[in-house]
């Protein structure tokens, strides 16, 4: 899987790798991806982003009438797609709360496990839950990952539609502004 996308995701026969390029995300589900750190979660996740404002700008040119579709993230993207989506089709949040009333809405929570631990769970405000429980209802899809899939409260991982365990089996070195650059990111997922 190149890092270059176009998007729809999909489970392919071929030695079990995931490749996004046909995974049809279509309708209202929800997506938990999980792996270890260093697995490909942001990469994928990335990946998936790029499809959606695809998919955006498809629906608009053949249905200009429908209103325009938003992308809720708190994962930072780059500054080139901040200044093409940020009031266009892109919302950055960084509180759950946020997500409580938006409506006809993908959402990229990025470690959903930092926000809703397993052991939290009794804690969490009924309107948070229902993020989740109403996602049909309020027109909204939910692509989320975290490290460890146990981190996440069983009532939570009861409503997910489709759960990936992601394994980069080769791809580029980590990223840091300390190391030697990296030319391009990309990687081989399963």
């Amino acid at each position: 899987m190149l890092a270059i996308p176009k998007l729809d995701l999909y489970q392919s026969d071929f030695l079990g790798f995931l490749d996004p390029m046909y995974f049809d995300f279509r309708g209202l589900k929800s997506y938990l991806f999980f792996g270890n750190k260093g697995q490909g979660k942001s990469l994928l996740m990335s990946y998936i982003v790029q499809g959606l404002f695809n998919e955006y700008y498809y629906i608009e040119r053949k249905y200009p009438s429908l209103p325009k579709r938003r992308l809720a993230i708190n994962m930072n993207l780059s500054q080139s797609v901040d200044d093409r989506e940020l009031g266009n089709h892109l919302v950055y949040w960084s509180n759950p709360r946020e997500l409580v009333d938006l409506r006809d809405t993908d959402i990229i929570w990025d470690e959903i496990g930092k926000d809703l631990p397993a052991v939290d769970w009794k804690e969490t405000p009924k309107d948070i839950k229902q993020v989740f429980s109403h996602l049909r209802k309020r027109g909204n899809r939910l692509f989320a990952n975290t490290q460890v899939y146990n981190d996440i409260d069983i009532a939570f991982r009861r409503q997910i539609d489709r759960t990936f365990k992601l394994s980069k089996v080769v791809g580029s070195p980590d990223i840091s502004a300390t190391m030697p650059p990296v030319d391009s990111v990309w990687g081989l997922l399963s």
